[in-house]
């Protein structure tokens, strides 16, 4: 009787099977532990990008408004913030009057938040942008934008918008009244 002998065939041992199915394991695992923070960063980069057009359009709709509500067309005299001439002074409230039916005026924007209307539509920020948060705050300031607690030809503009990842966007603007 003769005994064939296996060491002369071509192939994988058992031993060798589980070492290559482990190198490919491992392989995958760091592949994908490697993949994993970059995807996890594009979504934090596409929620600055969407936190960023969202501030950057309340502020283009802030910056196209009048300067304050007693003011009326471009033509029209502008408000005044000193005493020489009270004949049409502007307003000291900062925030929507009480008369407004929509944000018609710089100041109206104040304290605005995602729980507001987006201007020409039924929605709220809320409904469109979940999980986002909107916080405008205006207040009177000087041309160089220290902010005082008195009328000023100048209203400080701050946007700021809070992604769900609690990254903060915050955009600034100085409206003059020209």
């Amino acid at each position: 009787m003769t005994v064939k002998s296996y060491t002369s065939q071509a192939g994988l041992s058992m031993v060798g099977l589980i070492l290559t199915l482990t190198l490919i394991s491992f392989i995958i695992m760091s592949v994908s532990l490697f993949l994993m923070p970059l995807s996890k960063q594009r979504l934090y980069e596409h929620e600055n990008d969407t936190a960023m057009a969202i501030a950057q359009s309340i502020l283009e709709e802030i910056w196209l408004k009048r300067f304050d509500e007693r003011q009326g067309h471009i033509e029209d005299p502008r408000c005044q913030t000193s005493q020489n001439n009270p004949s049409m002074p502007c307003s000291t409230i900062l925030g929507s009057e009480p008369t407004d039916t929509f944000r018609n005026d710089v100041d109206d924007y104040h304290n605005l938040n995602e729980k507001n209307l987006i201007t020409g539509t039924s929605h709220r920020y809320e409904e469109v942008y979940p999980q986002f948060q909107i916080k405008v705050h205006i207040q009177y300031c000087n041309a160089l934008g220290i902010k005082r607690n008195r009328v000023t030809d100048f209203k400080h503009i701050q946007v700021q918008v809070t992604t769900p990842h609690e990254q903060k966007v915050i955009l600034e603007g100085i409206k003059g009244n020209y």
